[in-house]
């Protein structure tokens, strides 16, 4: 009807008057419109288009940085390739979106990498087919599946013969990990074409969403039923009307942009501090860039059904019989993802659970639990209720693993079944828990402060056994309906449970029994010489940590990322320098070092912890004392009442405790298990492990550490139950 028209004009200049002020100085950034290549162009770096054909027809557009902004020698070939993959409704402009020095496409050309960014069917690049076109209904007729059985390996084949190489490194972000898993299980050939797969919020398991988008997961076999009727939908990038709505709503100067923040948060988990508001524009302007519903569909399927990585369901058994020879879809085999493989994770994403991911993984029923601490810390735990094949915790006894010092919950599980102890307890039939200390990569969230504020590193080890162990310990009781757990600790693991049950002794009538690996307490006789060395100035370095305000022991990532790459990757000729530092500090093992996972391990260590923690390791090493944090005379007098810091008295500990050692662990010293052997209240046994080599971390990651020791501490949890 005609009279429409002039009405709209008329609310268009109406809504133009009443936001005038808030808008005045709105102007629309260029970059909201400018493709991954001009960007690239527009950073200083060079780039090159070039144009890949899957086997079923699809032209996908890759952009390629061939040089560092500073370097144009021409000399790719000798670089690394490595592809970096974009995730649900993104595109390569998710790389280089904020500009040199922050958006990782440009760190990684910076770094000396040879970089190629993918964009898979269905995206604004990658709108062509050989026969198609897509308006056609089934050219929207795909799911991850086929970006991860058809367009990555299209992708992965054209860089390597464009490059000469016999393998790349890969980055995933989200999506771009799932259609990873989906090619490396179904067509395990292309494990060997990558050096290592860094996955970045890894999606797979999706039955842990959280937020407001699970809602739409209630319409997931609806979709199914249209998509198989009618076609499938195109997701697509929004339209030049849409972009400068929302740019206009977005602006960082707009009164409204709270709304295009909050719309975000909703969906991914809220991170206010770590958005950049004056790029958001920019950003939403990206953003979808293109999918299909089908894709969506299938990872409402995850989260319909938990703890499944299956093919798509057709929600119809006649179609899947038909599609899979079975009712129901098979899963994707992840045990043959035999690539190396880092997964980066953030407790506050609520798409992709971090640990439950890697857990899934192999098969195994995770969760993910959150514990608050009586003074405010937020620390995640993961556990793993049993196999799929036995996946109830009903009736299990439960058992509680703690990491050490710069660890994580990945320690236990980072070398897969058969290897990892926490999967080698679960298939025992043990409940396992899994714990994560304050300041590790898990655990880095306070109710009042942030992990930007010095308040948040105020604590040691000591704060850690008073305040985190009892909050996980009571939390895992409570869920499983028990009267105590086992209690399994390597390393500061060990520290921990030695301050809590001797500072608070009623804990130990918690824990059915107690087994410490490579036990640390007494420090006065570790070999370990950078320790040593460092342990000289330990007064010095905490005055010049206090002095620069640093307060957490963490690595750049930029320096570490390098560091691990060129030096520590399978392939490198400084690798051995890389393991022979890690010698260095825990002694010489090279033997049962796996150089292959290495990458791996490496991906999740560092996990954070605080200056403090090894200040506290440093005052013992002078000693051969096992005490509380020394604050200095009058810090101690204010602290204690008394000069010096009180010990902690091993008498007081009841429950049963096993020690086991080895000779070559330079930061256990067996004059230091003795000396802790002989003043613990309850000791049952110290065992030392029968290899003469075995090292600090071979009790986590060595070949043979499932032989050597962990069917030896199976064997004495046997002989204890719970009351």
């Amino acid at each position: 009807m005609p009279f429409l028209q002039p009405r709209r004009c008329l609310l268009l200049v109406f809504l133009s008057l009443h936001l005038k002020s808030g808008f005045a100085n709105f102007e629309t950034n260029r970059d909201i419109d400018t493709k991954t290549p001009a960007l690239i162009r527009k950073s200083g770096y060079l780039v090159e288009i070039h144009a890949v054909v899957t086997r079923d027809g699809y032209i996908l557009e890759l952009h390629r940085i061939p040089s560092s902004r500073y370097s144009r020698n021409g000399q790719q070939n000798r670089k690394k390739p490595i592809l970096l993959q974009h995730g649900l409704a993104g595109s390569s402009a998710d790389w280089v979106l904020m500009g040199q020095g922050k958006s990782l496409g440009f760190v990684l050309a910076d770094a000396g990498y040879d970089v190629w960014l993918g964009n898979n069917r269905g995206n604004i690049y990658s709108r062509n087919h050989t026969n198609m076109i897509p308006t056609d209904q089934f050219f929207w007729d795909f799911s991850f599946h086929e970006l991860g059985t058809e367009d990555l390996p299209a992708m992965i084949d054209y860089i390597l013969q464009q490059t000469g190489r016999r393998k790349l490194f890969f980055v995933g972000h989200s999506q771009g990990t799932t259609q990873f898993w989906v090619m490396a299980s179904e067509r395990p050939e292309y494990n060997s074409r990558v050096i290592l797969t860094v996955g970045l919020a890894p999606a797979a398991f999706t039955g842990h969403l959280r937020g407001p988008v699970t809602k739409l997961t209630k319409l997931t076999y609806f979709g199914v039923w249209v998509g198989e009727n009618f076609g499938y939908p195109e997701f697509g990038s929004r339209s030049a009307w849409g972009k400068f709505v929302s740019s206009l709503l977005c602006d960082s100067k707009a009164p409204t942009q709270f709304l295009c923040s909050n719309m975000l948060f909703l969906v991914a988990g809220f991170s206010r501090g770590e958005l950049n508001m004056e790029n958001l524009t920019v950003i939403i302007g990206h953003v979808p860039a293109g999918a299909s519903w089908k894709q969506f569909i299938h990872f409402g399927q995850g989260y319909i059904n938990p703890g499944t990585f299956r093919h798509f369901d057709y929600g119809d058994s006649k179609i899947n019989f038909k599609m899979y020879g079975s009712s129901i879809p098979p899963d994707y085999a992840l045990e043959r993802v035999s690539s190396p493989v880092a997964l980066f994770s953030s407790a506050n994403d609520w798409l992709a659970a971090p640990q439950v991911q890697l857990i899934d993984k192999y098969g195994y029923n995770p969760e993910a639990h959150t514990v608050a601490t009586y003074d405010e810390y937020i620390l995640e735990m993961h556990r793993i209720t049993g196999p799929k094949s036995n996946p109830n915790p009903e009736g299990k006894p439960a058992v509680l693993l703690m990491h050490g010092i710069l660890m994580s919950s990945a320690d236990w599980i980072i070398l897969g079944p058969k290897k990892s102890l926490g999967y080698i307890l679960a298939d025992a039939g043990y409940d396992v828990w899994i714990g994560n200390v304050r300041g590790n990569t898990y655990s880095r969230r306070h109710l009042s402060s942030s992990v930007g504020e010095k308040s948040f590193w105020q604590f040691s080890w000591h704060e850690i056994g008073l305040r985190d162990l009892p909050a996980m310990i009571d939390y895992a009781l409570e869920k499983t309906g028990k009267k105590k757990l086992y209690y399994i600790g390597h390393s500061q693991g060990t520290t921990t449970f030695f301050a809590m049950a001797s500072a608070l002794p009623e804990y130990n009538e918690k824990i059915v029994s107690m087994h410490a690996l490579a036990p640390v307490a007494f420090c006065k006789n570790i070999v370990s010489p950078p320790l040593r060395f460092l342990s000289l100035i330990a007064d010095q370095m905490e005055m010049v940590f206090k002095y620069l305000g640093v307060y957490e022991l963490r690595l750049t990532q930029a320096f570490y990322d390098k560091f691990t790459s060129k030096v520590c990757d399978e392939d490198s000729m400084l690798q051995p320098l890389c393991s022979n530092l890690l010698f260095m500090i825990t002694g010489f093992s090279p033997n049962q070092l796996n150089i292959t996972r290495l990458p791996t391990i490496l991906g999740h260590v560092p996990a954070g912890a605080s200056v403090k923690q090894a200040i506290h390791y440093a005052q013992l090493m002078k000693r051969n004392e096992f005490r509380q944090f020394d604050h200095g005379i009058f810090g101690n007098l204010k602290k204690y009442g008394k000069i010096s810091p009180p010990d902690y008295d091993l008498s007081q500990i009841s429950a049963p405790v096993s020690l086991h050692y080895s000779v070559n662990d330079w930061l256990t010293h067996t004059k230091d298990v003795e000396n802790l052997y002989s003043k613990l209240g309850n000791p049952i046994g110290k065992f030392r492990v029968p290899l003469s080599e075995f090292n600090h971390l071979d009790f986590l990651w060595a070949k043979d550490a499932d032989t050597l020791l962990y069917e030896k501490i199976i064997s004495l949890m046997s002989r204890y139950r719970e009351d």
